[in-house]
């Protein structure tokens, strides 16, 4: 599978592809987008973490997907935080 694979074109083919993927996928979308879908059937996405910048863009993953420890651990890390 080439890179290219991993990028979608439109937010509800990355939103469903999270959906469906059992935890294994994470998709990086605009914040408000986030939130929008987050809260729409069947309420199985969470946000992890905060904004990554004031352009408020979050990561989006399956509700209680192991991948927010990755993805919290990356940030804290990148921050210069403990970890």
């Amino acid at each position: 599978m080439n890179g290219c694979a991993y990028f979608h074109v439109f937010t509800d083919e990355g939103v469903n592809r999270v959906r469906n993927s059992k935890g294994k996928y994470a998709f990086l979308l605009e914040s408000t987008m986030n939130d929008y879908y987050n809260q729409r059937k069947p309420c199985n996405t969470m946000k992890v973490g905060g904004n990554l910048d004031s352009k408020g863009y979050g990561i989006a993953t399956p509700l209680g997907s192991d991948l927010r420890y990755v993805i919290i651990y990356c940030s804290q890390f990148e921050r210069g935080l403990p970890t």
